[in-house]
């Protein structure tokens, strides 16, 4: 699920590798064949992984900080919600940091070399000085359905037992 968010929160298309690691536990995708034990990420506990850490895009090294502000597990309540964020989310393959550093650079520098041929890549439409948060916030909520549509049909399982 950390990984589904954030893969909205900054606007990508869930097309890289990317993996968790809690302690000495590898968490990721399970269906990549790696040379590491890797658990499956469906597994992970969330605040776990949130709180240590997804490194996304092996390629270009991004590296989150999650904050996981509440799981209430007393009253089983499901929310996922972006609460704030700062400028568009780098494009996917824009070269890590250094990468979206020039690109920004470049984007708004009307004199930079590089200038025509980054904007012609990233498209006219993006402004990495906008976030849009109710949009953001609108996708999210298709996770937060399904997670609550998973919990209620958990407690009916259960209730049956």
């Amino acid at each position: 699920v950390v990984h589904e968010i954030l893969q909205i929160a900054f606007g990508w298309t869930d097309s890289h590798l990317h993996g968790f690691e809690v302690g000495a536990v590898h968490f990721g995708m399970a269906d990549v064949e790696n040379e590491l034990l890797i658990v499956d990420e469906c597994f992970a506990p969330l605040g776990a992984v949130a709180n240590n850490g997804d490194t996304f895009d092996f390629g270009d090294g991004w590296e989150h900080d999650v904050l996981v502000e509440e799981v209430n597990e007393e009253t089983m309540e499901v929310r996922v919600a972006c609460l704030d964020g700062a400028r568009a989310g780098p494009p996917e393959d824009c070269g890590g940091t250094p990468g979206y550093e020039n690109l920004v650079a470049a984007l708004t520098n009307p004199k930079h070399p590089d200038r025509a041929e980054l904007r012609a890549w990233v498209g006219r439409g993006y402004d990495p000085e906008k976030f849009d948060l109710a949009r953001v916030n609108k996708k999210l909520a298709a996770i937060e359905k399904r997670l609550v549509k998973a919990r209620t049909m958990a407690l009916k399982a259960a209730e049956r037992r």
